[in-house]
């Protein structure tokens, strides 16, 4: 599968995303070497991302997470 740099692929995060995109979609049959389908999944699972993020709390849950699991301090 082909993902274009970006954000995607900082860090050598490229077979990560790969694999757990194959994971979520192992049960249809997608070429993952068509760049356009994966492109197409790539934006679907951004915007489903988006959509989660802007619901009710998650996007304060997602960074009260991330903060603390980067050390980032305490917030009650």
């Amino acid at each position: 599968m082909r993902i274009m740099p970006s954000f995607f692929t900082k860090d050598n995060k490229k077979s990560l995303f790969s694999a757990l995109l194959k994971l979520r979609y192992k049960d249809c049959e997608v070429d993952w070497q068509n760049s356009g389908i994966a492109g197409r999944i790539v934006a679907k699972e951004i915007y489903r991302g988006v959509d989660y993020l802007s619901e009710d709390e998650n996007i304060n849950a997602f960074l009260f997470a991330e903060s603390n699991r980067m050390g980032g301090g305490n917030v009650k």
